[in-house]
């Protein structure tokens, strides 16, 4: 495949099958030619290749045939016809038939097995996934996307990277999502997919929807569940925890222990012991705790773990273990700094640079951060009006910069220009901080072109050419009586 020897298998489409040939001891042979015939699987037909050069005695040449290999091509041995013709080294043309054996590997079927669970509104339920290979070779770089098409129903993590599943293996994805206490009862879905790479590197994907019911009437026994679904990373949260007995019965000599499931969450404040003497049917009882949950338990789901003990109306023993999950939000906080135009006062026309600084000052990393730009004329976009940052872990800055050009015709005047950075935390949820930054519109300067003047002579004044004159005459005079003098004497 593009002349790279691979596996390839069912759903592989266009590669080549080679042949290697060895020429016979006693003679060398020119002029190969060879027609290979196709089981009906891969289409039928014949196709052809040919090796045209010399070869001689006992040498190794090769044939590639070029095939397509479907989906419908199941998996064990093929059968392919060839004829081959050739002239040995006397000339003559000798026809050969043979029957090449092909074996087709395996290839990899991942679905998702469909069972329908119950859950209760006003509540983080866990929506188990199990993922099974029913194929015959692995399945590479498995994902699963999963979103709710319901308002009241929240996928808290919606995309999961499973990585590879070996043949006949099944993998288990436990889902976390809230469901308001708003939602009717009824029989629900969410919409999922699964992508996948099969053997050859081709991308699959299966579609499906995976059931749930929420119930109306819970079952007999106590519920358990708290004041609010989600509490902050790196913060304490007053949360209380309440119980009803939905017994047709009074409950009596209730013990209640309330522990956490994780370290990552710690209760510092408030009974997680209690003893009741008696809860009549559908009474509801509670406790307030304080919670504690560390940086790190940001993005995730986290049990509250409660056990109950008590005696039912013929006075025998009964015990009741409650989950109630918990979803941590990561503590983040996402701020523009050191925001800069340059330049400030702008000419119609003239290109405007924006930069600045993205920080994260929380403790939790926000995820497929981007940075945009916007306003109202005379702005316009120049080149794309956003940048990509990515992840940005705490305490991380990321700089940027962005342009745009302010419209030709646009009038003196002080504008605007918006700077939002956009940021996802680990369950999905959007955010958006944002900055505005004010721009001056000057305008356009004339730019005239100063030419050198050549030098002018200055005029002679008269009396200065006569008083030249009157000395030169005076000089002559004064020389011609000096030689009639000298004559004299």
């Amino acid at each position: 495949m593009d002349g790279v020897e691979t596996t390839v298998g069912p759903g592989t489409g266009q590669a080549f099958l080679e042949l290697v040939f060895e020429a016979p001891v006693e003679s060398s042979v020119a002029n190969v030619e060879g027609w290979l015939t196709l089981p009906d699987e891969f289409g039928g037909g014949v196709v052809y290749a040919n090796y045209l050069q010399q070869i001689p005695a006992s040498g190794v040449f090769r044939l590639m045939f070029p095939i397509i290999v479907p989906d419908t091509v199941e998996v064990g041995e093929k059968n392919f016809g060839l004829t081959l013709s050739h002239r040995n080294k006397f000339g003559t043309l000798i026809k050969t038939d043979y029957s090449i054996q092909v074996d087709v590997g395996g290839r990899a079927d991942v679905s998702a097995v469909i069972y329908t669970p119950s859950f209760t509104a006003n509540s983080v339920s866990i929506l188990n996934y199990l993922i099974t290979n029913n194929g015959t070779a692995p399945a590479y770089n498995v994902e699963l996307n999963i979103r709710s098409e319901i308002p009241t129903i929240r996928v808290l993590q919606p995309v999961y990277t499973i990585g590879t599943i070996e043949p006949g293996r099944t993998t288990q994805v436990p889902v976390p999502i809230f469901i308001d206490k708003t939602t009717q009862p009824s029989l629900y879905g969410l919409s999922s997919t699964i992508s996948y790479r099969d053997l050859q590197g081709n991308i699959r994907s299966k579609q499906f929807s995976m059931p749930f019911v929420v119930e109306e009437n819970a079952k007999p026994g106590f519920t358990a569940r708290t004041s609010q679904p989600f509490i902050t990373a790196a913060h304490t949260t007053p949360v209380s925890i309440i119980f009803t007995n939905k017994n047709p019965f009074p409950a009596r000599d209730v013990k209640i222990a309330i522990r956490s499931s994780s370290q990552q969450v710690v209760i510092i404040e408030g009974d997680t012991d209690l003893f009741i003497p008696v809860i009549q049917p559908g009474q509801t009882i509670s406790t307030q705790l304080r919670l504690l949950a560390i940086p790190q338990a940001g993005d995730t789901v986290i049990p509250i773990k409660t056990s109950l003990e008590y005696k039912d109306d013929i006075g025998l023993s009964v015990t009741e273990t409650l989950d109630i999950n918990l979803a941590v939000t990561a503590d983040i906080s996402i701020r523009l700094r050191s925001l800069a135009l340059s330049p400030q006062r702008v000419q119609p026309g003239e290109t405007v640079d924006i930069a600045g600084d993205v920080v994260n000052e929380g403790t939790g990393i926000a995820r497929a951060v981007y940075v945009e730009i916007d306003g109202q004329p005379p702005f316009k976009v120049l080149g794309e009006p956003s940048t990509f940052i990515g992840q940005i872990n705490p305490s991380q800055v990321a700089a940027f910069t962005l342009n745009f050009i302010v419209d030709s015709q646009a009038k003196p005047g002080t504008y605007e220009v918006n700077v939002k950075v956009v940021y996802k935390n680990g369950f999905g949820d959007e955010f958006q901080a944002s900055r505005t930054l004010v721009y001056q519109v000057v305008e356009r300067q004339q730019t005239s072109i100063i030419l050198p003047q050549p030098e002018s002579s200055s005029p002679v004044n008269p009396l200065i050419v006569l008083l030249v004159v009157a000395a030169a005459l005076a000089a002559v005079i004064l020389i011609v009586r000096r030689r009639g003098r000298r004559e004299a004497g």
